[in-house]
């Protein structure tokens, strides 16, 4: 008996994932605070801590305004109402008019969608496709696909029953009645001399030889 391969493991949601990231830069934060509080008070045994405490110090300002940056864009830092923060939500209708006209005068107006028409040149790219030999071998492909298919449709009773019908009625009005040549048969159709004209033509097409 073979063994089961083993289960495979979930993938990680976005939310797990979030929450990882933001622990491990947490961490991080705390880690150069630590540092820089180990670097200053070490800093007058050894000149080299200074640099060790410069660069612990950067590091948590960085971490910080970065944080600050990413959260002001979606809402107020720690629940504060500072100004100019939560700047998309406040303004997710202006900001999408705008990004609408950017799109359109930039990407979909007359001129540019003409342009691109130009430039596209279906038939030299269609051209130059069948003018591949791989192309033709799949063109043909589909070519006794479709064959195949249409075939197999003939191979229908309904199918050879329409046809045969069609073969025997010679596309007959009397054959198969319609709306108009009931209206014509029953003389309803207006008595002028265009519709007079219109059926004296109908009945000379449907009339058999003699």
């Amino acid at each position: 008996m073979r063994p089961r391969p083993p289960l495979a493991e979930p993938a990680e949601s976005s939310g797990d994932a979030l929450g990882r990231m933001k622990r491990v830069a947490l961490g991080l934060l705390c880690g150069a605070a630590l540092l820089y509080a180990v670097a200053s008070a070490l800093q007058a045994q050894h000149p080299a801590w200074g640099y060790v405490a410069a660069f612990s110090e950067a590091a948590m300002v960085g971490a910080i305004a970065d944080w600050f940056a990413v959260v002001a864009l979606f809402r107020h830092p720690l629940g504060l109402p500072i100004p100019h923060t939560a700047i998309i939500p406040s303004n997710k209708d202006r900001i999408g008019a705008k990004l609408a006209g950017f799109i359109c005068n930039n990407f979909l107006g007359t001129e540019q969608v003409l342009a691109k028409l130009r430039g596209f040149d279906a038939a030299g790219r269609l051209a130059a496709w069948l003018a591949r030999p791989e192309s033709a071998g799949k063109l043909g492909e589909w070519g006794v696909l479709v064959a195949r298919y249409a075939l197999g449709a003939f191979d229908d009773a309904r199918v050879r029953d329409f046809l045969g019908r069609i073969a025997t009625a010679g596309h007959s009005l009397k054959a198969y009645p319609t709306p108009w040549t009931v209206r014509m048969k029953r003389g309803s159709l207006p008595s002028s001399p265009s519709f007079r004209r219109i059926r004296a033509t109908c009945e000379s097409t449907t009339r058999p030889p003699a």
